[in-house]
């Protein structure tokens, strides 16, 4: 998912009520965003499938759906979080999902987080693929900038590009949220200005089981400003021989049929239903939700 929450001032020639053209300055905040597959097609139904939640200041700002375009009173000068999530996807009969979280300044001189422009898994002969037989077998690769706007003289809104400070790629087992460190490099031969900073990892130090092979991927970015975007794919990749099946037997504490578990060993509340999609304890078993 590419993500460039943009706010920008506009002054325009318009007409007034009584029909003379004076100058009027527009305030927008446009939170726009694209899925992007492997060969860099867009996805528009994913766009309007997906929720967001957007908090300015820690009080609530914006939630709904969909891309969404807001007219202001005047920019905004604060701290916004926010949230992208889209579940959409199913991937060998189980749920997928992309979830991607920002923290950045509005208003401060750098207020835009870092964003990725691209993502694919390849094998070693090239092919593009996110399955493999073995984690040797793989490779991750993704492109990214801190993409800031600003408005020209000739009121266009033009980008400047900067690579971000740091990049975290961590993998876990499907819905296990349990994260470890994937190192990848940068290839600065690859820099293109359009997509910004070229990125690559092998997947030869991928360890752990994941349903029927499948991990999730995380890849968070940080500015300069301390600015950052996280994304979780959900599932990302398939390695053949790290795989168990749907129902595997555990031992928890309490094998009543009402007893649910997380795979830290927390007791949790409710039924099934009512948790997030995840690998949990059920009567003794693992379930995958």
């Amino acid at each position: 998912m590419i993500c460039n929450p943009l706010q920008y001032e506009l002054t325009y020639s318009w007409p007034d009520e009584n029909g003379n053209m004076v100058n009027q300055t527009f305030y927008s905040f446009i939170f726009d965003y694209d899925y992007i597959c492997r060969y860099g097609e867009i996805r528009p139904n994913d766009i309007s499938d997906a929720k967001f939640s957007i908090r300015f200041n820690g009080e609530d700002f914006a939630i709904g759906q969909g891309f969404t375009y807001y007219e202001l009173d005047g920019l905004l000068n604060g701290v916004v979080d926010a949230s992208i999530t889209n579940e959409t996807v199913m991937v060998d009969d189980i749920t997928g999902s992309n979830k991607a979280q920002m923290h950045y300044t509005a208003g401060a001189d750098d207020e835009n987080p870092p964003t990725m422009t691209m993502l694919h898994f390849k094998a070693n002969n090239g092919d593009v693929i996110d399955r493999f037989a073995t984690a040797s077998e793989g490779i991750v690769e993704f492109s990214a900038g801190d993409f800031n706007a600003f408005t020209t003289p000739l009121q266009l809104i033009a980008f400047d590009r900067n690579a971000p400070e740091s990049v975290e790629v961590s993998y876990s087992p499907y819905g296990e949220d349990n994260w470890n460190e994937l190192d990848v490099e940068e290839v600065p031969e690859n820099y293109w200005p359009v997509m910004g900073w070229f990125y690559t990892g092998s997947l030869a130090g991928v360890t752990g089981q994941g349903l029927n092979g499948w991990f999730d991927l995380k890849i968070r970015l940080t500015d300069a400003a301390g600015n950052w975007q996280e994304q979780v794919l959900s599932p990302a990749f398939r390695i053949d021989d790290l795989a168990y099946s749907s129902v595997a037997t555990i031992a928890p504490n309490d094998k009543s049929d009402n007893a649910i578990y997380n795979l830290a060993g927390q007791r949790m509340r409710g039924d099934l239903n009512s948790l997030p999609h995840g690998v949990y304890i059920v009567g003794g078993k693992k379930v995958v939700k």
